[in-house]
């Protein structure tokens, strides 16, 4: 196996899946590694092997892809499973998200395998000087943002490039997968509104606080004012994994229910993706963690309709000017961009 793939959680797959694809069409055999092995914060704990197994293989299937791969999963008991594993494949290189665990039970070992880092935003110095990884190893940043590469590449030492945005590859290959896409009623539907769970903040410090029954009240009044006006509703949970805390997200407070809420995002294009392009209004009602941040931002970038929700009286004046979204997408091929560079210059 040439390449590894390894994914700690499902929001991974947003900016990894495209770039594996993308080997597996040039006829290069890819590991698949799936893993959860910490004991807090587990976001693979209720997802079924069958479940992952079968989600992988259905994109795949309809990708033409011309490689091999082969995937496993690895739980709490699976080290030595995985260190074998590991020695009959030696991959040259390991595509890789989360590098800092805060509760591991066990960590994989990279050997000598050239590491290919997607962080997450600026965050992501401050998770690498705390990971595990021998940092000798890490051979290249791919960064979501142009103007992180001097930032990131003064801070780590390490080659920081910005290829383009990967979540237009990622739209663009669902035309090829129709059957994980969401479903084609949503299109009937005069008006949708997509809220993606966060964080509450309070009005006065700013500061996070965690939900319950009084300040869900204004989940309440903003759904019952959507249906009022007639919006399908969708409401993405957050995967916090186990154990599972109620007091993360404000589905298990409400009394009015959403029409559709996302437990599992086993949908390709993910919900975080797609939903904002087929949506009139991506809302956000809470504090704008580092993913409602960059949410917001690829809306921006893609003029979509992104609001963040405060009072019923602002989110009326939005909903006045709301429309259907038309997205642009960058024809660039970002993924071969990032294959490309690395088989010219790190092989």
């Amino acid at each position: 196996m040439k390449s590894a793939f390894f994914f700690f959680g499902m929001t991974n797959f947003q900016d990894m899946l495209p770039p594996m694809i993308d080997l597996l069409k040039r006829g290069e055999d890819v590991w698949i590694c799936i893993f959860d092995i910490v004991y807090k914060k587990k976001q693979f704990y209720y997802y079924e092997n069958c479940e992952l197994t079968n989600f992988m293989n259905s994109i795949l299937a309809n990708t033409h892809i011309a490689g091999n791969y082969k995937m496993n999963i690895y739980r709490d008991e699976d080290e030595k499973i995985y260190k074998s594993h590991y020695l009959k494949n030696k991959p040259e290189f390991i595509f890789i998200q989360d590098v800092y665990h805060k509760y591991p039970l066990w960590l994989p070992d990279t050997g000598k395998s050239k590491l290919i880092y997607f962080p997450w935003g600026k965050d992501g110095i401050n998770n690498l000087q705390k990971s595990y990884l021998d940092k000798s190893n890490i051979v290249l940043n791919v960064l979501r943002h142009k103007e992180d590469e001097e930032h990131f590449e003064q801070k780590t030492g390490i080659n920081s490039i910005y290829f383009g945005r990967i979540w237009d590859d990622y739209i663009n290959l669902s035309k090829e997968i129709t059957n994980l896409t969401f479903n084609k009623s949503l299109n009937y539907f005069k008006k949708v509104c997509f809220i993606p769970e966060s964080w509450i903040s309070d009005q006065i410090s700013g500061s996070i606080i965690k939900w319950n029954n009084d300040n869900v009240k204004i989940v309440n009044d903003v759904l019952d004012h959507l249906k009022a006006r007639e919006y399908y509703t969708i409401v993405k949970k957050r995967e916090k994994g186990y154990p599972f805390d109620k007091e993360n997200g404000f589905t298990n407070y409400i009394s009015v229910k959403p029409d559709m809420i996302i437990e599992k995002d086993l949908y390709f294009p993910s919900s975080l993706c797609y939903l904002p392009i087929i949506s009139d209004l991506t809302l956000l009602i809470g504090y704008k963690t580092q993913g409602a941040l960059e949410l917001q931002r690829y809306c921006e970038e893609n003029y979509l309709n992104f609001f963040h929700c405060k009072s019923i009286k602002s989110l009326e004046k939005k909903l006045c000017k709301s429309h259907k979204n038309k997205l642009v997408l960058n024809k660039n091929n970002i993924s071969n961009k990032i294959n490309e560079y690395i088989n010219e210059n790190l092989c």
